[in-house]
């Protein structure tokens, strides 16, 4: 149709160039700042959830868990809260780490105990179904003929 059509859009703001070169200046100044405050964040929300997975263990395992684990365990928890009530991060990945190795020795120790358990469930089954041999099993293999 040879008919042209533009629309041009511009932000109607009341700023001077001076003022939003100093809006962008003082952002990059913050902008480590604001970093601190996320890695605390972070540190704070994979504490917690540490924290929260370790309890949860606790009470699923219930009496499994030997007493001086499950302390220790405990201990580890409220170290890792009292981490988060500050604003240390390193203080708190501390706390964390220390809370994942005794949550470690728990999983051990949980694991430990099921294959106990297990091989001995196999041990037992194993002599009340043995038949010495006395099956009429026969080891062949079957190939398909095309005969009708």
């Amino acid at each position: 149709t040879g008919k042209e059509q533009r629309i041009t859009v511009t932000a109607s703001t009341q700023l001077s160039k001076e003022e939003v070169e100093n809006l962008v200046k003082e952002a990059q100044a913050k902008a480590s700042e604001d970093e601190q405050k996320r890695t605390l964040a972070d540190s704070r929300n994979r504490a917690e959830s540490m924290a929260y997975a370790t309890e949860k263990s606790l009470a699923e395992l219930g009496d499994k868990v030997e007493a001086s684990v499950r302390s220790q365990a405990e201990q580890a928890i409220q170290s890792v809260r009292q981490a988060m009530a500050g604003s240390d991060v390193q203080a708190i990945n501390q706390a964390i780490g220390q809370l994942e190795t005794i949550s470690h020795q728990l999983a051990q120790q949980v694991y430990q105990q099921t294959g106990n358990e297990g091989t001995q469930d196999q041990g037992g089954a194993g002599d009340t179904t043995a038949n010495n041999g006395n099956d009429d099993v026969i080891d062949a293999d079957y190939h398909p003929t095309d005969e009708q």
